[in-house]
């Protein structure tokens, strides 16, 4: 890497003593390297907060694919915390790549990812962002495509010991042992993950928005009939009728719901209130919404992430998880949605999104805002084209939600047993008697330690 914009008096030098190991997101995708020469480059003299290292990068990208990665560090002339970022330069238009706050002298990594979908004249990287005056390092920046399919195997195998248990059937007999050998089957109906949509009034008369709705989501929230704006759109004018209406559509299907939004977009009137006025109108508010739609003891409290994503990157995603995870919040993804005008990479980003938060432990549920083409708020975002079809993102989708469906078949062992790993959810077993009858019921895993042993009689 060399060169530098406009760089008046910028100097960049070079130095020993950067990490001799690959970034730990490059080295996932890399694998195995020799040790890294632990060079760096100062940049000092800085006098515009834009002055660092660039580099032309245009001929050695290939398109749809995405990249990241360096070590960074700030140097003299820091009384504060500082941002080091990455940015990529294609065509006069500028996009982040990633960035990182740093407030001590250690090496840290900034991760980030970009995306190219058009051919371009001009590509060029550059690292950017502290104070005027303040040096910084540059180690290792790697910029390479990422193996998605890779970190797909270790989520799966992630997947299994977060979503799945251990789980024994013991069937009850009056005559022990009779039902050695019998046949059994067992299909799983429903996976217990929240996987949900919003919704909103418009979609109450759309037939076919409503089948492809009830079908493949277990949750829902309200797009907007729950917002401030929308249920006292004047002061002590309460409508809360499309809301009911929506949540009667719901419990017809029996779809769950969740809580959004209780003082978003607020209109125009409260703006207009004195301080004591603006505390009471919203204690009444909060007062009104929550003892008309009482979540039966559900809790109030936890961590929503909106998730409007352009090609994201699992580590990253993970990352942040972790990092909300430790304080013991339950952590749901309230707004998920990508973008991309090529369906394909569409599927692709969805995909990363759904396997990390289905891998992780700490992600309680997981809403798409939006799925059909006529009522997305983000264009190319949608998985079901205006005229109904499912596109590539929408198979990824339905592919996804069978995989996380458990299935098993074989026979009740000598102590009238039948043993499996399924996802936690909803299940039938079907056994077949040695005369050939048929019998079925219904059984419910849950979350738990050791195996789950679940007594049936027939």
């Amino acid at each position: 890497m060399g060169g530098f914009r406009r760089g008046i008096a910028l100097l960049l030098l070079f130095g020993n003593g950067s990490p001799r190991v690959l970034p730990s997101m490059a080295r996932d995708y890399l694998g195995p390297r020799k040790p890294l020469s632990g060079r760096y480059i100062l940049v000092t003299n800085r006098t515009q907060t834009w002055m660092g290292p660039s580099q032309m990068i245009t001929h050695k990208l290939k398109l749809y694919l995405t990249y990241q990665s360096a070590y960074v560090r700030i140097g003299n002339g820091a009384f504060r915390s500082q941002n080091i970022n990455v940015v990529i330069g294609v065509d006069g238009q500028t996009i982040n790549g990633g960035q990182v706050e740093i407030n001590d002298n250690k090496w840290h990594e900034i991760g980030g990812s970009f995306r190219i979908e058009n051919q371009p004249t001009k590509v060029m990287v550059y690292v950017q962002g502290p104070d005027i005056g303040v040096d910084f390092m540059v180690s290792e920046l790697q910029i390479f495509p990422v193996d998605r399919q890779l970190r797909f195997r270790h989520l799966k195998e992630q997947t299994d010991k977060v979503r799945k248990h251990d789980v024994v059937l013991k069937f009850a007999t009056s005559d022990p042992g009779s039902l050695a050998g019998t046949f059994v089957k067992i299909e799983q109906t429903q996976n217990s993950f929240p996987f949900g949509t919003c919704v909103n009034s418009s979609h109450l008369t759309h037939k076919e928005f409503l089948d492809f709705f009830s079908k493949n989501f277990n949750w829902a929230v309200f797009e907007n009939e729950l917002k401030w704006y929308w249920t006292e759109p004047e002061q002590g004018s309460f409508n809360y009728k499309d809301a009911d209406d929506l949540m009667n559509l719901c419990t017809t299907h029996n779809i769950q719901l969740r809580g959004h939004c209780i003082f978003s977009e607020v209109q125009s009137w409260v703006r207009t209130l004195n301080n004591n006025d603006m505390k009471s109108a919203v204690q009444n508010h909060l007062r009104s919404l929550l003892t008309r739609y009482k979540e039966q003891g559900a809790p109030v409290g936890g961590i929503g992430i909106q998730g409007h994503m352009d090609s994201p990157i699992g580590h990253i995603v993970c990352s942040t998880l972790d990092k909300l995870g430790t304080l013991g919040l339950p952590i749901w993804f309230t707004e998920i949605d990508v973008s991309s005008n090529n369906e394909y990479v569409r599927a692709d980003d969805l995909e990363v999104m759904l396997r990390e938060a289905f891998a992780h432990p700490a992600v309680d549920g997981v809403m798409l805002w939006g799925f059909w083409e006529l009522f997305m708020s983000r264009d190319n975002a949608h998985l079901v084209n205006a005229e109904g079809d499912v596109n590539e993102a929408g198979k990824r989708y339905l592919a996804l939600k069978e995989e996380w469906l458990s299935h098993a078949q074989g026979h009740v062992n000598k102590q009238d047993e039948f043993e499996f790993r399924g996802f936690h959810g909803s299940y039938e077993v079907e056994i077949v008697t040695l005369c050939k009858k048929k019998l079925g019921k219904t059984f419910v895993v849950d979350q738990g330690e050791g195996p789950l042993v679940i007594s049936m009689s027939f």
